[in-house]
């Protein structure tokens, strides 16, 4: 890389200097267009959150190699785009109006968006016991990642499925359904925070309804 320039340390690679780089992983620095950097954080040490009614962008420079952006469309929007400029021209529609220097962060990154779709089941989702099965993690209560539990639940779910069998290691059925009714009651909170989330994070007032949730 040349010489100059800023640099930032990739722990526990040393660290590299010239271009702004950021990486996914230390292993696989990325050079990323500095301008669309500096508009969107200037203190690396911050999450940027810029939004307008129904999307979102949000950024942090430690993961600058992938930018997020979230949007409502049809649930088969992606299928039906195939170009890959052709993507990338509609996401950029999706944000008209917002400053080149942010929209930078679309149309100066070197590779074609890669569309994935967020899906959920339903809040009270329930299901019939089913004789020496059960579900535990994203297969029992798959939800939007707007709650931040997901990975929290599913480590839940095993310590509590591993002490519902070792606590009645000769019946296992009765283990099982006493596990799946604390799973039940359990999940559906965090369900229950992510469908409100994600509601108020596409509604028509967002980023102030947000505001509002995290200020009360």
């Amino acid at each position: 890389m040349p010489s100059g320039g800023e640099s930032l340390p990739l722990r526990p690679s040393p660290e590299v200097s010239g271009d702004p780089i950021c990486g996914e992983t230390p292993q696989h620095p990325r050079r990323v267009r500095c301008r669309a950097h500096r508009a969107c954080n200037p203190r690396p040490t911050e999450v940027n959150f810029g939004q307008r009614p129904g999307r979102s962008n949000s950024r942090t420079l430690i993961q600058c190699s992938r930018v997020p952006v979230t949007s409502l469309t049809p649930e088969h929007w992606g299928e039906t785009i195939g170009d890959p400029a052709e993507v990338t021209r509609q996401v950029l529609a999706e944000f008209e109006g917002w400053d080149p220097a942010l929209t930078a962060l679309i149309t100066d990154a070197e590779e074609a968006p890669i569309l994935r779709p967020i899906y959920a089941l339903p809040v009270e989702h329930r299901w019939s016991r089913v004789p020496g099965v059960t579900l535990l993690g994203d297969a029992a209560h798959l939800m939007s990642p707007f709650a931040g539990e997901g990975a929290n639940l599913a480590m839940f779910d095993g310590a509590e499925l591993a002490e519902a069998l070792l606590a009645s290691p000769r019946d296992i059925e009765g283990a099982l359904t006493a596990y799946e009714t604390r799973l039940f009651h359990r999940s559906a909170s965090s369900a229950e925070e992510a469908r409100r989330n994600l509601d108020l994070i596409f509604d028509s007032e967002a980023p102030n309804s947000m505001v509002r949730l995290i200020s009360a």
